[in-house]
């Protein structure tokens, strides 16, 4: 894999895609440079990266969520078994509580 820095372009890619930029500095500190071990990141994982703050951690969960979804991983990480797939999109309660999150892949 062909890389631009520390990180993997893949990885890069998809921090701009998800608008995640801001957190390249922190995915180097953590050697997250591969979106496998990314889209099995867990709730406490996302807080020991970003801290407490509940918008950055929305927003990186709903990404990682996302990425688990597109690459097909269910049961690990932020996307359980018991989350449904409606018409190819996943709808996940568990890590959003009662309200749904739709992920397009």
């Amino acid at each position: 894999e062909e890389e631009e820095g520390p990180l993997p372009k893949e990885v890069l890619r998809w921090l701009r895609e998800e608008g995640l930029t801001q957190l390249q500095a922190i995915f180097v500190e953590h050697a997250l440079a591969d979106l496998a071990d990314i889209s099995e990141l867990t709730e406490g994982d996302i807080q020991t990266l970003v801290g407490p703050q509940l918008g950055p951690r929305k927003r990186l969960a709903r990404a990682v969520r996302n990425l688990a979804f597109r690459r097909g991983i269910v049961g690990k990480g932020l996307l359980y078994s018991k989350d449904k797939v409606e018409k190819g999109v996943a709808v996940s309660k568990v890590a959003l509580g009662e309200g749904y999150k739709r992920a397009q892949p």
